[in-house]
């Protein structure tokens, strides 16, 4: 056992903000209802993210209980003028499109459906150089679109989850500069992780002269169970981008935060996942590392 569930988040509508639950269903493309929905350029056929468009910060899309008639019926978005409108409104669009200054529609993600999100290169890692997180490349490399993970609007795989323990120590290490909040980072599942127990990190780590070692680091190459019946397999570094600074909430802009992810941790923080096993994970589940 490696740490227990501290807190499930969902987000509705893809680059808005979202909700935080106590259980959640777990499907095969992960939370139900996560990232079902995103804002969509009709003249591109490209979704929209934060990654180019940070306003979708100002936003915030939950879901009502009344799943039997459908997601859509369930969705609400909270404009940034407070006003709310329904998922299946035939003014949603149109409300959303006022506050970008070109049409856009709101659409739902489909099986099997490939998707892709707009992004800027000049911006992605929006004031740390290309260069310092991918090695060698320029934003000349880079492309102007990125692949969605398929049956939802997640970026590259079915969720994300990181420690309370990592953000912590990121904060430690960048010298108190910055505030870690997990709202930054956007995990489904936020993990406080064992105190002292560093089973797995020994079993699968590698040790690092260049940079520190975090929790997240030793489960790479296994598996984990949530609770009594999810398991994630695939587990792979999460890379970070200017998606980490911008202001929302109560929380300024802040560069720092990537800079210090990228100085310290070549800009991963956290991991995606996939869904080997599906089912329920309740905030306070046990989370056990199982190996491969």
């Amino acid at each position: 056992m490696v740490g227990r569930v501290e807190a499930i988040f969902r987000y509705p509508v893809k680059s808005m903000l979202g909700e935080s639950l106590a259980e959640v269903s777990v499907a095969s493309t992960g939370l139900v209802g996560d990232r079902g929905f995103a804002v969509q350029d009709p003249a591109s056929g490209r979704v929209l993210s934060a990654k180019k468009w940070p306003q979708l910060f100002n936003f915030r899309a939950t879901y009502q209980p009344a799943w039997q008639a459908g997601l859509a019926q369930a969705l609400r978005i909270t404009l940034p003028d407070g006003r709310t409108v329904g998922g299946a409104d035939a003014q949603a669009a149109s409300l959303i499109s006022r506050w970008f200054a070109q049409p856009l529609a709101l659409v739902q993600a489909r099986p099997g459906l490939p998707a892709e999100a707009e992004i800027d290169p000049r911006t992605v890692f929006g004031e740390v150089a290309v260069g310092e997180i991918l090695a060698g490349k320029t934003s000349d490399d880079l492309p102007f679109s990125l692949r969605l993970a398929g049956g939802s609007f997640c970026d590259a795989a079915a969720l994300h989850l990181v420690t309370g323990a990592t953000l912590e120590r990121l904060g430690q290490l960048a010298g108190g500069r910055s505030h870690f909040d997990p709202r930054r980072f956007r995990p489904n599942i936020l993990i406080a992780a064992n105190d002292g127990d560093d089973s797995a990190f020994q079993a699968t780590a590698q040790p690092s002269q260049d940079r520190p070692q975090f929790v997240e680091d030793g489960w790479v190459g296994g598996k984990l169970r949530l609770g009594d019946s999810v398991v994630l397999h695939g587990l792979h570094p999460t890379l970070r981008c200017v998606m980490t600074t911008h202001a929302q909430e109560n929380l300024g802009r802040d560069p720092e935060v990537l800079r210090a992810a990228a100085r310290l941790h070549g800009a991963m923080v956290g991991l995606w996942a996939w869904v080997a096993e599906t089912g329920t994970v309740r905030v306070g589940d046990a989370v056990w590392w199982l190996a491969e």
